[in-house]
């Protein structure tokens, strides 16, 4: 996981576009990438859900869970993932707002503010 939210944390900072991940299930890996700030992660277990993660949420980070993923299959979930964009709607820009706020909102009460 340390690997894993070093790389989230480079997508965070505006260093690197989108980066994937591989954890053993893949959910621990998501759960740790979103505490860092601007991170959207997702988990990509099919490619449905994979173009979905990038079109309606703008995932930046994908993790995938080693012991429910082929090579072949992470393969190309990772190739759709860099290679899908952002629809941009209006409805997915407000919830990607949604979530910024929730998580500056967390952050605020974390440290007192």
């Amino acid at each position: 996981r340390e690997h894993g939210t070093a790389a989230a944390s480079g997508v965070g900072r505006g260093r690197d576009a989108r980066v994937a991940g591989v954890g053993r299930r893949g959910v621990g890996r998501s759960q740790a990438e979103n505490k860092v700030p601007g991170i959207r992660a997702g988990l990509g277990t099919n490619v449905a859900e994979v173009r979905v993660t990038r079109e309606q949420n703008d995932s930046n980070v994908l993790t995938l869970g080693e012991r429910f993923t082929s090579p072949e299959d992470a393969t190309q979930l990772v190739d759709i993932f860099l290679n899908t964009n952002f629809s941009g709607g209006l409805r997915q820009l407000r919830r990607i707002a949604k979530i910024a706020w929730l998580n500056r909102s967390t952050r605020e009460e974390k440290i007192g503010k």
